[in-house]
């Protein structure tokens, strides 16, 4: 849980910078459709690093565990409610730990790094116009933050399924065989490289692909929408926290608090939302491929509520006795 806890604070921090460079780029006035490219390279970037580092970017993770329950589920004629029971409970845990992390990094960091860059560079990241743009579009009823929360987590649920549909090609297709024995990739890296690019791919290309596409979502949605006049955009509670970090500089916390307690809201229901859209979809996929009845889900649904309200620390806290997992 505390290992969890580190490697979403290091999420954090790489959501912090990248999330800078995003705020820096919008300075430069470049035409929509380059700048919708870059927004979608600058946060894909910022995916492979976190994977690559070992940390953790919230409500991630669920959207990759439609296999996992279909595991817990048992076969068809043999349920095990239970152990899915228990897994929900742990995911919950183990996201909400991730948003804690995730929240405590890139806040105070995209803080820090905004007032760095004026303290480098002579200006703000930002104008306040700006600044106010990024804290309005936080605010849960007076823009469609919610909907482009829900509108990330499907994004969260499709990489997840990217990052499958790739992985089984590349085992179907035998992609690293092929590499590790192409003739022009021996003759330029020697053998032995050929094979450690294959054995890379093979561990790698499905999580690498699923990244490229998470991140140009995150990235570019928004910036796409506004090329079409169409309200798309995307909220993820990790960049939401750097952006609230980052206006707040700008704005040196010259914000009134009728204006700043619905934002903090905003951020937290974000989370909820990336978390229960991305986690619903896979939990759904996973009950479709066992066959799992509408009355049975029912049962589950009761139990994990009776459950909660008996004993709803073990959704936040891992039991004591109880293990390591998240």
């Amino acid at each position: 849980y505390f290992r969890f806890f580190l490697s979403s604070l290091g999420g954090g921090l790489v959501v912090a910078v990248f999330a800078l460079f995003k705020v820096v780029m919008a300075r430069w006035d470049l035409p929509l459709g380059i700048e919708a490219f870059l927004y979608g390279v600058n946060y894909s970037l910022s995916c492979e690093l976190i994977y690559h580092t070992g940390a953790t970017l919230a409500t991630k993770q669920p959207a990759l565990t439609a296999n996992t329950i279909a595991r817990a589920l048992g076969d068809p004629d043999e349920r095990h409610l239970v152990e899915l029971e228990d897994l929900v409970v742990r995911v919950w845990r183990s996201q909400f730990v991730s948003f804690v992390g995730n929240l405590a990094m890139a806040l105070p960091v995209a803080f820090l790094l905004s007032e760095v860059f004026f303290r480098l560079s002579g200006s703000m990241v930002a104008d306040s116009g700006k600044a106010t743009e990024m804290l309005t579009g936080l605010h849960p009823w007076q823009t469609g933050t919610v909907l482009y929360a829900a509108a990330a987590g499907v994004f969260l649920f499709a990489a997840g399924l990217v990052s499958g549909w790739v992985d089984n090609r590349n085992l179907y297709a035998r992609i690293p065989t092929r590499v590790a024995h192409h003739p022009l990739l021996i003759r330029l890296m020697g053998p032995r490289r050929a094979t450690g690019l294959a054995g890379f791919l093979d561990r790698n290309l499905g999580i690498l692909a699923g990244n490229v596409f998470l991140g140009f979502a995150l990235g570019s949605l928004g910036t796409v929408g506004e090329i079409l006049g169409l309200p798309l955009d995307i909220r993820h509670i990790a960049f939401a926290s750097a952006e609230f970090g980052t206006a707040l500089e700008v704005l040196h916390f010259q914000v009134a608090w009728p204006i700043l307690w619905p934002i903090a809201l905003g951020i937290v229901l974000i989370g909820l939302v990336n978390f229960v859209v991305s986690f619903g979809l896979s939990l759904v996929t996973a009950l479709e491929s066992r066959r799992i009845t509408w009355n049975e889900t029912r049962v589950l649904a009761r139990h994990l509520g009776h459950r909660f309200m008996a004993r709803p620390l073990e959704w936040f806290f891992p039991p004591r006795g109880r293990g390591t997992g998240a």
